[in-house]
């Protein structure tokens, strides 16, 4: 008998007794399909008597769903290949058959489809989704912006996909994404008609530029983007709603529009928020951008300044704060042999303070890390604990996310400084 992988075994048992597909592909965990044989495992249970009876939705615990990630996982060009010749027929055709009239709970699956499509980058598949974007399918989605980013200037496809969603523009936030994908090709070179050079595009960019809603400030952004690839005519107007706008990020892509065409107070202001901390990072990327590195300001360069803005910059991140702090002071800085990483780095702790909106609240402190994963544990790398207790902290969650075998059963500071001091003699 032929040796069967754990996937092939768990595909085989489900086409002869069915069952949740799901509930045993969630006990395989991550697993990369890197054998050909597995890859045609799941082409053949695309095709199967037992798929066709489960019939085509792709709702999260249907196993259509449940085969749809592996997809992603791929780590050979034979598993890809295959995959590519004799599975993705099948996405298509449940692409085709669904996204006209899909249920809500499936909106999520096809979503993935497009994303797996785009991943894959068969220039056939760019009409597809065109198709679906015209549809439309879930215009709010965000995931819009993840499948148009695997079309970049590179993949074939990208041509069409350009031109068919050029007139009349999508609607909703996939007009943001397709917006982001014509920028960035733009940026390259590749096209010299940007879409929203049409009186309908200027007028869509006016609302997104004029919105002072801070929660679309990022709408703002892509449009002030897009300022420098625009008819001349248009970017008077669009660049005086740019620098005015209340979000700094937004006046910066501003400047970086102006510094584009030939501004030099575009220039200069960009200069200036390189020696902002909390805006610092994102200033330089510009100006690199720009091909302009020796306009960055030498003190923007020192390592400890560099170190102090990626702090800022993370810690205001929309997945954390959302804002720069209201303080950061170095708490500690020290090279330590960092075994996450297996070499000697320079290490920064920052003190952070978030000052409370109401006067009866406690301000909101931490101890953030910076030099390897830069990273704040809240709750846990608290302003009362020595420099030695985060350096531990940080050390025991850096070897568990890479699952390394030194990572203790259970995190702490104590545990962290043994296997530092392991290698770090007179680290206690």
């Amino acid at each position: 008998m032929f040796f069967q992988t754990p996937l092939q075994r768990v595909l085989r048992q489900w086409e002869k007794t069915g069952g949740r597909l799901s509930r045993e592909m969630h006990k395989l965990r991550e697993y990369p399909i890197t054998k050909r044989k597995d890859a045609a495992a799941i082409c053949r249970a695309l095709g199967s008597a037992r798929m066709a009876e489960e019939g085509d939705s792709v709702t999260m615990m249907s196993p259509l769903f449940a085969l749809l990630s592996l997809f992603q996982t791929v780590g050979s060009e034979a598993a890809f290949v295959e995959l590519s010749e004799n599975g993705l027929p099948h996405l298509r055709r449940v692409l085709r058959d669904r996204m006209a009239s899909c249920s809500e709970d499936e909106v999520n699956g096809l979503m993935l489809i497009l994303k797996i499509l785009a991943m894959y980058g068969r220039e056939e598949d760019a009409d597809l989704l065109v198709e679906a974007a015209r549809a439309p399918l879930a215009p709010d989605g965000y995931l819009w912006s993840v499948v148009l980013g695997h079309v970049n200037h590179e993949r074939p496809g990208w041509r069409k996909l350009c031109d068919g969603l050029r007139s009349p523009l999508p609607e909703g936030f996939l007009c943001i994404a397709y917006l982001d994908f014509v920028n960035d090709l733009a940026a390259h070179g590749v096209i010299d008609d940007h879409p929203f050079g049409s009186p309908e595009g200027v007028q869509k960019l006016q609302a997104w530029l004029a919105d002072r809603d801070k929660d679309r400030s990022s709408y703002a952004k892509s449009a002030a983007a897009a300022i420098p690839y625009l008819p001349e005519t248009s970017r008077t107007e669009l660049g005086e709603l740019g620098r005015s706008h209340p979000d700094v990020g937004v006046r910066m892509q501003a400047a970086w529009a102006d510094a584009k065409i030939g501004d030099p107070d575009g220039i200069r202001q960009l200069v200036q928020w390189c020696l902002d901390l909390n805006h610092s990072s994102e200033a330089c990327d510009l100006l690199r951008e720009l091909g302009r590195e020796d306009d960055i300001p030498d003190e923007s360069l020192e390592p400890g300044f560099q170190a102090k803005a990626e702090m800022c910059s993370w810690l205001a991140h929309p997945n954390e704060f959302g804002r720069p702090p209201d303080e950061v002071a170095l708490y500690d800085k020290r090279e330590l042999f960092w075994p996450p990483t297996n070499d000697i780095r320079s290490l920064w702790l920052f003190k952070y303070t978030y000052n409370p909106a109401d006067a009866d609240e406690e301000p909101d402190t931490g101890i953030g890390m910076v030099g390897s994963v830069t990273f704040a544990l809240f709750g846990e790398s608290t302003a009362d604990l020595s420099p030695e207790d985060v350096y531990g902290l940080h050390c025991c969650w850096e070897l568990e996310a890479n699952r390394d075998s030194r990572a203790p059963e259970k995190r702490s500071a104590q545990e962290g400084r043994r296997i530092l001091a392991e290698r770090n003699p007179g680290f206690t």
